[in-house]
């Protein structure tokens, strides 16, 4: 009887084990009912979400015309405006209740400040290209007001030339004094050369800054571009340059003559001093001559002193 009962309490084991597997796996099929009615409904709500966004795109792409239309851009494409609201629609949380939220007007304010600046920023970057650094230059060379400022100085050397030259002639310097005036004299055209330079330079700078301005305005006018307005054009400005070169070209030696003005380059006094001193005194015969300039001075000098230190003109 001992090992009867012994068996039934094994049975007995077995029956409770069994019951708590069938509990275990109606948990476990229940929980998976839960999981597919769940994933259910929220696919249900993902495809209420999707009609409802691609509605509400669909409207906003209607409304954007509209909108547009009242701001007075009557010309722009569909696909721009499609293309905001699409920026939009990618913008939108998923699942979403109420996706429309996200399509008001001011997407396509958005859109436009956008637009604007991916444009500027293109013009700006077509003006820089165009118009670089050394545009003016190109223009205008360095070497545009060689030839003049080589006219101007041949004339007012050949002046000072022709002043040493004539008071030699006359006696008042003899080879001593005459060499050293034309030493001094090939200084002072060293010097005359610089001093045109510059005055050149300045004339060539005044004019390229002419040509900045208008530069300067065609990268104004890229930068402020506005939606809705024209694109931008570059070729009337680069005329414009071309024009106001090639103007300032034709006129360029009125322009240096003008900036020169009254400068003596040549300092003629002290060439005839200097030549005096290096020369020493004179004994001149020509007491009671006049002497005048080979360029019509009136001044007049008794030619029967010495030159010593004062220059005769």
């Amino acid at each position: 009887m001992c090992g009867g009962g012994g068996g039934g309490g094994g049975n007995d084991m077995s029956f409770y084990a069994n019951i708590e597997d069938t509990k275990r796996k109606d948990a476990e099929r229940l929980a998976n009912q839960a999981k597919l009615e769940d994933d259910l409904r929220k696919e249900q709500l993902h495809r209420q979400f999707l009609f409802d966004q691609d509605q509400a795109a669909a409207k906003a792409v209607g409304s954007g015309r509209k909108y547009f239309d009242s701001l007075g851009y009557t010309s722009t494409p569909d696909d721009f405006i499609s293309s905001i609201v699409d920026e939009a629609k990618a913008r939108v949380p998923t699942d979403d209740s109420n996706p429309g939220q996200y399509f008001t007007n001011d997407i396509f304010d958005t859109g436009i400040k956008k637009a604007e600046e991916r444009q500027r920023t293109a013009y700006t970057g077509k003006v820089n290209s165009t118009f670089t650094p050394d545009f003016a230059r190109g223009l205008v060379g360095d070497t545009a007001d060689d030839d003049i400022l080589n006219t101007i100085l041949g004339e007012q050397s050949g002046t000072a030339k022709k002043m040493l030259d004539y008071n030699k002639e006359r006696g008042l310097l003899n080879d001593t004094g005459y060499n050293e005036a034309l030493n001094r004299f090939n200084s002072q055209r060293s010097a005359a050369s610089s001093t045109l330079t510059g005055i050149g330079d300045a004339v060539l700078g005044k004019v390229r800054s002419g040509i900045k301005d208008i530069t300067g305005e065609a990268g104004t006018a890229a930068s402020n571009w506005s939606f809705g307005t024209p694109s931008f054009d570059l070729s009337p400005y680069i005329s414009r340059a071309n024009d106001y070169a090639a103007n300032a070209k034709t006129g360029l030696e009125g322009q240096v003559r003008s900036a020169v003005g009254n400068t003596q380059l040549f300092d003629i006094p002290s060439l005839i001093a200097q030549a005096g001193t290096a020369q020493g005194p004179m004994n001149l015969t020509t007491q009671g001559q006049d002497v005048m300039s080979p360029v019509g001075d009136t001044k007049k000098k008794a030619a029967g002193r010495g030159l010593g230190n004062v220059g005769v003109l």
